[in-house]
């Protein structure tokens, strides 16, 4: 599953740790992490799947295609 991890949101909702930190938290394992400065999010593939991350006003379902990537 990727995300979008909307850094703006997630601030003013009160989160202060590192995304993959948080994402790493939450139970969830990040297999890639990339940085979208002029969009202020962040992209990670994670896993396990789980519409329950959804629920986060800052965390959306995306279809991004990693830019280091060898699949």
């Amino acid at each position: 599953m990727v995300i979008r991890y909307d850094l703006i949101a997630a601030h003013e909702a009160g989160v202060i740790s590192h995304p993959q930190t948080f994402i790493k938290d939450a139970g969830f394992t990040v297999k890639q992490f990339e940085g979208c400065p002029i969009a202020d999010c962040i992209f990670m593939e994670i896993e396990p799947y789980s519409k329950n991350l959804l629920q986060l006003s800052f965390i959306d379902e995306s279809n991004w295609r990693f830019t280091n990537t060898s699949k």
